[in-house]
């Protein structure tokens, strides 16, 4: 009986850790992944932006939240902001983006969801 005993809790602890497991893959996809939708150099070369999507979008048609990122000539972050684009639960796409100005000391970057245009500035120097 002894046995009986300790092979089923034996199991019962297995399928709670493929449950815990599994529960925790499902909340990084979710809420953590990080995707890169677009990456475009500065047209001198000594920048790049990059654009990812953060998670997926709220369900059933909620926005999504989204990351953009200045990098330097050696890949350092010079500059990030999180954002948050109504693109009524769908994902992100190079579409979202309608404009990348750059200018000596910043990137302006415009990108707009379903539900309006906004627009972003990230400085190219790093510490600013």
């Amino acid at each position: 009986m002894k046995l009986f005993k300790k092979i089923i809790l034996t199991v019962f602890i297995l399928l709670f850790v493929a449950a815990a497991v599994f529960v925790s893959l499902l909340v990084y996809e979710i809420r953590f992944k990080k995707t890169e939708v677009h990456r475009e150099e500065s047209p001198d070369g000594a920048y790049e932006f990059v654009l990812y999507q953060v998670g997926a979008p709220g369900w059933p048609y909620g926005p999504v939240k989204a990351e953009i990122r200045v990098l330097g000539a050696e890949g350092d972050v010079l500059d990030k902001e999180t954002i948050v684009i109504g693109n009524d639960g769908g994902n992100i796409t190079v579409h979202n983006l309608d404009e990348l100005r750059w200018s000596d000391t910043a990137l302006e970057v415009v990108c707009h969801g379903e539900e309006g245009v906004t627009t972003y500035i990230l400085e190219l120097a790093e510490g600013e």
